[in-house]
């Protein structure tokens, strides 16, 4: 019986329509498995997906107040400087109208 079995595995590795019906029914099988898994995600897990995309938007809202807060100040500062730099030219000004 061994070897029948060996003779006809010799002979499948040298047919090649016995290798051609084998990888059709491997190809066949596989496709029966994806066929019977369900179609889409399942409801939790879709769930899940929903809270971390509301999650995301909301953080991507915090961001952008953040941003135009951050720009407000940065002009701010800037309007500081330039009043600071204003008001240390006037009095080196004033001081040597004085001296």
């Amino acid at each position: 019986m061994e070897h029948d079995i060996n003779s006809h595995s010799a002979a499948s590795e040298r047919d090649p329509i016995l290798q051609c019906t084998q990888r059709l029914q491997r190809l066949e099988k596989v496709v029966e498995e994806l066929s019977d898994k369900p179609d889409g995600i399942p409801q939790d897990k879709e769930q899940m997906l929903m809270d971390s995309l509301d999650r995301i938007k909301s953080v991507e809202f915090d961001l952008e107040k953040t941003k135009k807060v951050l720009h407000a100040t940065v002009m701010k500062q800037l309007e500081i400087a330039k009043l600071l730099e204003d008001l240390q030219e006037s009095k080196c000004r004033q001081r040597r109208l004085f001296c």
